[in-house]
């Protein structure tokens, strides 16, 4: 969904009104396009501890939150910034002391400007999501948002193209299991997502709170005013592409250079700590469905990606019960279950052979783990007793998403 950059330089109101300042006088003095050059002059001679910066561009950025918000424009072509008529308004409600007129404001530039692309404060973001419309719009929807849980949002949308309400019900499940968003963002994308400034700004500037569980909240004026239309608030900023079954899963763990996924030590760990899809979301049908990623060239240690999270919705749907055998009994896992493993019974390394997704539901069996162990490293006839009656046990599942072989070309082919 294209590159979606945000604000970086800054969230302090000094160094936003002082901007702000700036293109007001250039503009009261009928020379209201201001020069980059000019611009880091006024700037540096106001701060003292931008004097010692010898990057140009990021004192010009001292001034991104005013564009970032519509209440400048900024001409790439000219390298000159103007004030709007709305940073003018603004510019006096401030010095009024008017709070409510600026809130007003924010709410005008919320309904009316795009932030993922089109905004001059970020010239190469070109994302279909809105940053600030999705973090307010996710405050009225959800209770109050955490910063983990805006990282996690903005992952969900842009990252994997998930729709708003497919990323919500993603969240309502990672706050009910987790609080380890490294379970499903990598810490590049964590580090990304959990440092935005225009969340600090909005805070800084009293059209935002926190709560005592650091979660944002609107101001109370901003929420009795304002609430139902930022409800309503439109997170694109055009009309999305259709999300594809065959995007990348959530909890890939590519570094695993084998292709057993299933006795994986890291694997199953990450099985063990991640928690199931909703069945009935979109999300799991699109994971589920998806199209089998294309093996890149003749690499036969390739690993085809599998989704972690799938493999813990089989678990659930077998209600952590072994497959073989459902009395067999292990301990309690991390996530308060009884542990079980689950077990591609068609392996992944078939999935060169099929054009249908193996990394699903009802290719995945729950195991305990001897039962599993037994499977890869039994005598044959342990083998065979184990896979036969689990391949009759769901052959009519494997059949009924286009899965078809008989149990001895598959343990003939894949087991032996």
């Amino acid at each position: 969904m294209g590159n979606l950059i945000m604000p970086k330089q800054t969230a302090a109101l000094d160094r936003f009104f002082y901007s702000l300042e700036i293109f007001y006088k250039a503009f009261q003095n009928n020379d209201p396009d201001v020069t980059n050059e000019d611009f880091k002059r006024q700037i540096t001679n106001h701060f003292e501890d931008l004097r010692t910066r010898n990057d140009g561009a990021k004192i010009v950025k001292q001034s991104e939150m005013t564009r970032y918000f519509g209440f400048a424009y900024h001409s790439y072509a000219n390298n000159t910034t103007t004030i709007t008529d709305r940073g003018i308004d603004f510019y006096i409600a401030n010095q009024d002391s008017d709070y409510n007129k600026c809130m007003d404001l924010l709410v005008e530039s919320l309904e009316n400007d795009t932030f993922g692309r089109n905004n001059t404060a970020i010239k190469t973001s070109d994302s279909y999501i809105d940053p600030p419309k999705l973090l307010t719009k996710a405050i009225v929807d959800f209770d109050g948002i955490s910063r983990k849980d805006l990282a996690l949002l903005l992952y969900l949308t842009h990252d994997m193209e998930l729709s708003y309400d497919d990323a919500g019900i993603e969240l309502n499940r990672y706050r009910a299991k987790s609080d380890d968003i490294s379970i499903i963002i990598t810490p590049e994308k964590v580090n990304k997502y959990s440092d935005t400034k225009f969340a600090s700004f909005l805070q800084n500037i009293g059209f935002l709170v926190q709560d005592d569980e650091r979660k944002y909240r609107l101001s109370s004026y901003v929420s009795n005013i304002y609430k139902d239309k930022i409800k309503n608030l439109n997170i694109y900023n055009g009309e999305p592409p259709i999300v594809k079954s065959s995007n990348p899963v959530l909890f890939d763990d590519t570094s695993v250079d084998t292709k057993d996924t299933d006795c994986n030590t890291t694997y199953k760990e990450s099985v063990s700590k991640t928690v199931p899809y909703d069945i009935n979301s979109l999300t799991f049908k699109n994971q589920n469905e998806r199209i089998p990623a294309d093996m890149p060239g003749d690499n036969r240690n390739y690993r085809y990606p599998t989704d972690t999270r799938l493999a813990k919705t089989a678990l659930m749907l077998s209600g952590y019960l072994c497959e073989f055998d459902t009395t067999h009994k292990t301990f309690t896992g991390k996530n308060d279950e009884q542990f079980m493993e689950g077990h591609h019974l068609i392996p992944m390394t078939a999935q060169k052979d099929f054009s249908i997704n193996l990394d699903r539901v009802e290719n995945i069996v729950s195991l305990c783990p001897n039962c599993h162990s037994a499977i890869h490293y039994g005598q044959e006839a342990e083998r065979k007793k184990v896979l036969l009656k689990l391949y009759n046990e769901r052959q009519e599942e494997l059949s009924s998403v286009g899965l078809n072989i008989s149990f001895n070309e598959l343990f003939n082919k894949y087991y032996q």
